[in-house]
């Protein structure tokens, strides 16, 4: 299926080959920039914080999943979280090889109209209000990391200035979040119906679904599953870290990879090339790490977790369908 939708997503537009092109052209010129890898150090990594990475890489694309499942819920769709979760690995496989929001994008919404006949707005609609969440902790987690980082803030301080943003956005989104995502998909289906009209095209009738009401509750929720995804990309990112030997605190980790997620998040390369390299290099030059360890961190970091989003997806994929059949043998009996 996967492979379905990413030679789809190639004959879709020609702009999409180009830019393909330029992020292999662009990691290329970032990798030559940054310098070569310690080949050696590659060959060494320690394997017990490379299961530890494995782990928590597969929890967070779990997070991920739990909290899709929730948003789709608003707009009375229940799949199970088995398929979600092998759909999503798959997907986060694809993002390391093509851009990343437009394969989300697209890959999510003919995911949701193949298998569930679900109306295109409220595609949308359940997609970006999910990446709305990330961008949300992500501006929480943003402001404590350039006060630690250009401001001078201490790490305790930094950490407690941390704590207290996450306390107020999970307040304020408690309180505010229901009818900002009732508005925001009234935007969507309004600015949907424009363009339709304007292509003079008739609305379809199926258009016309409304968003079923968002409890307050489930949305605290997403909040919190959405924070503890990036305490497990942190988790992933810093015990890759360690197996290379590079000595750096958790907590600076803990800090500093919300800047990074930023730079993955506004991407439009494939895999996000050029912007991830650029901005581990900005952090960790600022860290005093040598420039020989970052080439070999940015190399062993796209290898390793290319490999690890397709174990993680080839298992989930196997698991889904031995499950399947179990199910369907029980039933016939």
């Amino acid at each position: 299926m996967i492979f379905k939708l990413i030679f789809e997503y190639l004959h879709k537009s020609k702009k999409n080959l180009l830019i393909i092109t330029c992020s292999a052209i662009t990691l290329y010129f970032v990798i030559s920039w940054v310098g070569i890898p310690d080949c050696d150090a590659l060959l060494n990594t320690e394997s017990v914080w490379l299961l530890i990475s494995l782990f928590a890489v597969a929890l967070s694309t779990l997070m991920i999943t739990l909290r899709w499942q929730i948003f789709l819920g608003f707009w009375g769709l229940f799949p199970s979280r088995l398929k979600i979760f092998s759909f999503l690995s798959w997907l986060s496989f694809a993002a390391l090889l093509l851009p990343k929001e437009l394969v989300e994008f697209f890959g999510r919404t003919w995911w949701l109209k193949k298998r569930y006949s679900f109306d295109y707005f409220s595609c949308a609609s359940s997609i970006l209000t999910d990446r709305f969440m990330d961008v949300i902790v992500l501006g929480m987690m943003f402001f404590p990391a350039i006060c630690f980082m250009v401001f001078d803030f201490s790490l305790l301080a930094a950490l407690l200035c941390l704590g207290v943003c996450v306390i107020v956005g999970g307040v304020i989104l408690l309180f505010s979040g229901p009818k900002t995502l009732t508005l925001l998909y009234i935007c969507l289906h309004w600015l949907s119906l424009r363009l339709i009209r304007l292509r003079n095209k008739q609305v379809p009738d199926q258009e016309q679904a409304a968003v079923t009401f968002v409890s307050r509750t489930k949305l605290l929720s997403a909040y919190l599953i959405t924070v503890v995804k990036f305490l497990l990309i942190d988790v992933c990112y810093w015990s890759f870290s360690q197996s290379l030997d590079l000595k750096i605190n958790f907590w600076v980790f803990f800090l500093i990879v919300p800047v990074i997620q930023l730079f993955f998040l506004f991407s439009f390369t494939a895999g996000g090339a050029g912007f991830i390299e650029a901005g581990w290099y900005v952090v960790l030059t600022s860290l005093n790490i040598s420039e020989t360890d970052i080439a070999t961190y940015l190399v062993a970091q796209r290898i390793f977790f290319t490999i690890l989003l397709g174990i993680i997806a080839c298992f989930v994929s196997a698991l889904s369908l031995i499950l399947g059949i179990i199910i369907a043998n029980r039933s016939t009996e």
